[in-house]
């Protein structure tokens, strides 16, 4: 029991080479296509921030643009302020034009320290409020050149509701020919700092915004949200990190940061991407390196089979070979043009001892074929005694009743089948002679059974000279006469014997009238185990397929109560030598 539970569980050599391989690949291919998509996702990632930085140092590049054709206004003014040739009409009317010229300016107007507006491009209020705001203030009371400040209502521009940045910076006038201080105020269109981050290509969620010292958002894009307490920033991050590309996670996704200072201010320039937008293509390809996954998977499962195959072909063949080695099957090959080394080692081995066991099965079957052809033929020689005697029993009768001529005639005939019978010892004769014999017994049988039957001989005249076993027709006709007319009463038996070439073969023909014969014993009558009589048609048959081979021999066809046609089938022969009989 435990033998045939362990041998249950033994698996084939390919199927072990075959899945070995497979999964070894497997591995492989799982391991090469992780580091790719590492690999990958790394540079995407890489790529991803090249880009982020691109656009952020582009994004720079336009406020620095905008902040220095600002201070280059502010200085221009400034230069007019200071010509003391300049008087205050003509001053007014310069701004008034640099306004127009300039389509990012909203306003331009002079203060003087004290809070007095002096010239512009329209009129302010003069009240409290620009004195006391931070910008007027701290331009007054400080050395720096320029200071800038959130954006506000402009409710002195001609729209009235304009949003604008605004610029305070300190300079020198002479309106009356006294050098004066006073504080320059420049209004700047609040929607081309807008625009400036319009064309960002930072994903569907990536925002860009300014943040000066103080953390007041100069620009948002959703700074009203802000305001109002809807969105927050991560300030404490920013703050933590002043500078640089940091990574942070706020309401949930993570993100990649870049903070970077805008020149000739204290602001910063921030600029957020989200990181799964970063990696939005990574799923894409980790499906599409998936499908290629499962593809390579198939194919090297199929290859590895088919080499898996390939090199236990070789083990197949030997394993099949030995496996038809019996013996009752002599007809096994031996294994040849083997392609390894040691399996062919085996062959060899196995080749010899196949050769040895072919040849000793030969030897067997050829002696016991020459056992068998010893035992039909001297079976074949043999005279029925029943046959005999009667016979001689008709010629003394015959003697009796004075009926010489008819006496002389039976042993005349009885002699001449003696002699061909005997035929000094051959095997094979010619068709004539065996014709001969056949014309002979027939000659005795309708001599004994009168009245009973006719016959007819029909030989082929190409066929006369050729040879052929001796005593082959004989037990046909004898069959004939005693299934078909001794047994039966039949009328007007007739016995029909011809000889003729058909296919390259020698065929004689038996046909009767008699009695026929079922299906089930015409298959009896060809059987070996079955009981025939006397030298009988199995003899013959057997004499024939062990001399000439199984597709040899007889065939018969019958009907009962209609006749027998027997068909005897054997190689054209020319000479004796032709038959190891």
């Amino acid at each position: 029991m435990s033998k045939k539970k362990s041998s249950a569980k033994k698996q084939s050599l390919q199927y072990m080479i075959s899945s070995n391989m497979a999964v070894s690949m497997v591995i492989i291919i799982i391991m090469v296509a992780s580091l790719i998509v590492m690999r990958f996702s790394n540079e995407m990632q890489f790529e991803a921030e090249t880009r982020l930085r691109q656009a952020h140092n582009q994004t720079n590049n336009s406020i620095d643009m905008f902040i220095n054709d600002t201070l280059s206004i502010s200085h221009y003014i400034k230069t007019i302020l200071n010509n003391r040739n300049e008087n205050q009409s003509a001053i007014n009317e310069e701004l008034i034009l640099l306004k127009n010229s300039n389509k990012y300016l909203s306003n331009m107007a002079l203060y003087s320290l004290e809070g007095e507006f002096l010239i512009g491009t329209a009129q302010a209020n003069q009240n409290e409020n620009v004195v006391k705001s931070n910008l007027f203030q701290k331009a007054k009371n400080s050395e720096r050149s320029s200071y800038f400040e959130a954006p506000f209502m402009d409710i002195s521009s001609e729209a009235k509701s304009t949003w604008v940045m605004s610029m305070a910076s300190k300079c020198n006038y002479y309106f009356t020919g006294i050098k004066k201080q006073g504080i320059l105020f420049i209004y700047m269109d609040y929607s081309n700092i807008r625009h400036l981050f319009e064309n960002l290509n930072i994903g569907n969620s990536g925002y860009a915004y300014i943040i000066d010292e103080n953390n007041n958002f100069i620009f948002h894009p959703q700074q009203q949200l802000i305001y109002s307490g809807i969105k927050s920033e991560n300030l404490q991050s920013l703050n933590d990190n002043v500078i640089g590309s940091y990574y942070d996670n706020w309401n949930g996704r993570e993100r990649y940061v870049i903070a970077q200072t805008v020149n000739n201010t204290r602001w910063r320039l921030v600029t957020v991407a989200y990181m799964d937008e970063m990696r939005i293509r990574l799923p894409l390809i980790l499906q599409f390196m998936l499908y290629i996954i499962i593809a390579a998977i198939f194919i090297f499962i199929a290859l590895s089979y088919v080499i898996a195959n390939r090199i236990t072909k070789p083990i197949h063949s030997l394993q099949t070979h030995m496996e038809n080695v019996k013996i009752d099957n002599p007809d096994f090959h031996q294994l040849d043009n083997i392609k390894y080394a040691e399996i062919e080692s085996l062959s060899d081995n196995y080749n010899k001892l196949v050769k040895r066991i072919k040849n000793l099965i030969n030897q067997i079957i050829e002696e016991q074929d020459q056992k068998r052809l010893y035992e039909l033929n001297a079976l074949q020689a043999q005279i029925n005694p029943h046959f005999l005697y009667n016979t001689l029993d008709s010629i003394i009768w015959m003697g009796e009743k004075g009926k010489n001529k008819q006496a002389v005639e039976m042993t005349s005939a009885l002699a001449k089948l003696f002699r061909i019978s005997i035929s000094r010892g051959k095997k094979v004769i010619n068709v004539e002679e065996e014709i001969e014999h056949v014309r002979n017994y027939l000659v005795i049988q309708s001599m004994r059974f009168k009245d009973k039957f006719t016959y007819s001989i029909n030989v082929a005249p190409e066929v006369k000279g050729l040879k052929t076993l001796k005593l082959i027709v004989q037990p046909i006709v004898e069959n004939a006469i005693q299934h078909g007319f001794e047994e039966y009463a039949v009328d007007e038996g007739k016995i029909e014997v011809s000889c003729y070439l058909e296919d390259n073969n020698l065929v004689y023909c038996v046909k009767d009238n008699g009695a026929g014969m079922s299906e089930e014993r015409v298959k009896n009558v060809l059987d070996p185990k079955a009981e025939s009589g006397g030298i009988g048609v199995n003899n013959v048959h057997q004499r024939l397929q062990i001399v000439f081979g199984k597709e040899y021999g007889i065939s018969i066809h019958s009907e009962e109560d209609e006749g027998t046609t027997v068909y005897i089938r054997l190689p054209v022969i020319y000479s004796e030598e032709d038959v190891n009989a």
